[in-house]
C-alpha cells in the first residue's frame, strides 16, 4: 500500500491531476435540483460563494440563514435531494451514514466538488499533505517503516489517504474515542510517576491520566495558556499535593506571545491574539525526572518538544505527541526525537473519522 500511494504522488504532476484522477468523473447538477451542504464550516461558506446551494444542515443553528441561505435541521433534510458532505475533522463518516438515511438522491464528498472547479475550493489540510509528502516520499516511507506494529502503518496510511484525498464519503476505519487518546494500554508500563501534560486544557487529560493509574502518580505538570482553562483546572486538583498548573505555554524558547483567548481547546496562539502570554521550555521548567510527556497544543507540538530536549536525552520519557495540526509534523517530530534518541520505538494511532487527532507515540526500550 506505501508505495501505491508512492506510486500515486510521483505520478501526479499537481494537486489538481492527484485528485482527478483519485475522484475520476465531476459530478454534474440538474439546475433543478435540490442541493443541500452537510456541515456548516469555513468549506461550505466557500462553496456557497460559487454554487447554488439551497439549504444548510447544522442541527445547532438551524432556523438561521448564512450568506442567503436557510439553515435547516437533518430532519428537515427534502428527500431525493442531493447531498454534499462538507464535514472533515471529528465526525465526517457519520456524517455521511446520517446523510445516506434522509433518502437522498446521493451523497456525495466535498472533495469531488473541489477537484473539478475552477475556484479555489481545496481545505488547507489536503493541500499542505499533497505538498509535504509529494516533496517528502522518503521521509514517508522511513516513518512507515519505523512504526513497530501493523495497526500503526495501517492507521497510518489510512489518514494520509484522507488527508490527500479529503473523501470524507469513505469508510477509512477510523473511530472517534478521545477516552484512551494518549491512554493506550501498550504505555502502561513506562509512563506512571511524573507526567507533564502540554495543552491541558481544564485537566481532563491529567484526570485521564489519574484514572489509567488508579490514582498512582509522583507529580503532575500541566501547562494550560487560557487562565480560564487554568482555574477549571486549579480548582479541580485543589485537595491533591503535586499538581501544578502552569498558566503558560510551551515552546522551544522562553517569550510573551500574542494568543487567542477563548476558554475552549481552541484557544490558540496568534497574531491577532487579545492577550499576550508567556511560553516556557519544559527543560527550563522541571529538574527532575520525567516519565511521561503528552503534547497536544495547537501547531507549537514540533516547538514544544524542541524546549524537551534535555529530558529526551537523559530520561527517555514515554511520549504522545500530536502530529497532525501541521503535515509536516509527521515526519518533523519523528526525526527530531530520533535524532537525540534513537532507542525509541514509534507508534502511530488516531482518534477522529476525520484528519484531526492523530498522535504519534514514542515508547522507552526498556521493561
Amino acid at each position: 500500500m506505501i508505495d501505491l500511494i508512492i506510486k500515486s504522488l510521483e505520478s501526479s504532476d499537481s494537486l489538481a491531476t492527484f485528485l482527478k484522477n483519485y475522484y475520476t468523473s465531476a459530478i454534474n447538477v440538474d439546475p433543478k435540483e435540490v442541493v443541500v451542504c452537510f456541515g456548516l464550516n469555513e468549506n461550505t461558506i466557500k462553496l456557497l460563494e460559487y454554487y447554488p446551494i439551497n439549504f444548510i444542515v447544522d442541527d445547532s443553528q438551524a432556523g438561521t440563514i448564512v450568506s442567503k441561505t436557510p439553515v435547516i435541521s437533518k430532519e428537515q433534510v427534502p428527500k431525493g435531494c442531493l447531498i454534499i458532505n462538507c464535514s472533515f475533522s471529528i465526525y465526517p463518516r457519520t456524517v455521511s451514514v446520517i446523510s445516506n438515511t434522509l433518502q437522498p438522491k446521493k451523497v456525495i464528498p466535498f472533495m469531488q466538488v473541489a477537484a473539478f472547479s475552477d475556484n479555489d475550493l481545496l481545505p488547507d489540510f489536503v493541500k499542505s499533505t499533497y505538498d509535504c509528502w509529494r516533496n517528502r516520499l522518503e521521509k514517508l516511507k522511513l516513518l512507515y517503516n519505523r512504526f513497530e506494529d501493523e495497526e500503526s502503518r495501517l492507521q497510518f496510511l489510512n489518514v494520509i489517504i484522507y488527508r490527500l484525498t479529503g473523501d470524507n464519503c469513505r469508510d477509512f476505519g477510523f473511530s472517534v474515542d478521545f477516552d484512551i487518546q494518549y491512554f493506550e494500554d501498550f504505555i502502561r508500563p513506562y509512563a506512571k510517576g511524573v507526567f507533564v501534560d502540554g495543552g491541558g486544557y481544564t485537566g481532563d487529560t491529567a484526570q485521564g491520566y489519574l484514572n489509567f493509574f488508579s490514582g498512582e502518580f509522583s507529580a503532575l505538570h500541566v501547562f494550560e495558556p487560557d487562565k480560564g482553562n487554568c482555574i477549571v483546572a486549579e480548582n479541580k486538583f485543589s485537595s491533591y499535593e503535586n499538581i501544578y498548573i502552569y498558566p503558560v505555554g510551551l515552546s522551544n524558547k522562553n517569550e510573551k506571545l500574542k494568543f487567542c483567548n477563548l476558554n475552549t481547546t481552541f484557544s490558540s496562539f496568534s497574531d491577532e491574539g487579545n492577550v499576550e502570554i508567556s511560553v516556557t521550555k519544559i527543560d527550563d521548567s522541571i529538574d527532575g525526572k520525567i516519565d511521561y510527556i503528552k503534547l497536544d497544543v495547537e501547531g507549537f507540538d514540533f516547538k514544544a518538544i524542541q524546549g524537551a530536549k534535555r529530558h529526551i536525552i537523559k530520561d527517555t520519557p514515554c511520549m504522545a505527541i500530536a502530529v497532525y495540526h501541521d503535515s509536516n509534523h509527521f515526519w518533523q517530530i519523528p526525526d527530531f526525537v530520533l535524532s537525540l534518541n534513537s532507542s525509541y520505538r514509534l507508534r502511530f494511532r488516531h482518534y477522529s473519522e476525520g484528519w484531526s487527532e492523530s498522535i504519534i507515540y514514542f515508547l522507552p526500550n526498556k521493561s
